[in-house]
C-alpha cells in the first residue's frame, strides 16, 4: 500500500524531492537548491511531527532558535525564505503568517 505524501516514513524525502523540483522549474541555482534544502531538513528533522505545514509559532520558535545561537541575518532569513518557498510552492498554502517579514538586521549607531 502506498503511503500518503503527507503521512508515513517517507513524506519528508518526497516533500523535499518535490521541492527541489519546483526550485529546478523556478530556475534556483544548483547553490541555491543545496542551501535551501539543507534548511528545510534541519526544521524538520528538529520539528518532527507528521505534518509538513508548520504554524506561526512553531516557525518563529525555530527562527528565535537561530538567533539565539547567533547565526547570521543572512542565514536566518535565508532559512525563513525556504520554509515560505515550500507552503507557498509546494504544498501550495497561502496562510497569513507567511506575509512576515525576515528578521531585521541589528542597528548599530556610531557611538559620538
Amino acid at each position: 500500500m502506498e503511503q500518503s505524501r503527507t503521512t508515513g516514513p517517507n513524506w519528508q524525502a518526497h516533500l523535499l524531492q518535490r521541492t527541489e523540483e519546483e526550485m529546478r522549474l523556478k530556475g534556483f541555482s544548483p547553490r541555491t537548491r543545496r542551501l535551501y534544502l539543507g534548511h528545510l531538513r534541519r526544521f524538520y528533522r528538529a520539528r518532527g511531527g507528521t505534518q509538513p505545514e508548520c504554524t506561526s509559532e512553531e516557525c518563529r520558535h525555530w527562527l528565535l532558535g537561530l538567533m539565539d545561537q547567533d547565526y547570521s541575518y543572512s542565514y536566518v532569513s535565508q532559512t525563513l525564505s525556504a520554509i515560505k518557498f515550500l507552503h507557498r510552492q509546494v504544498l501550495r498554502c497561502e496562510s497569513p503568517w507567511l506575509a512576515f517579514p525576515g528578521p531585521g538586521r541589528e542597528s548599530t549607531f556610531p557611538l559620538c
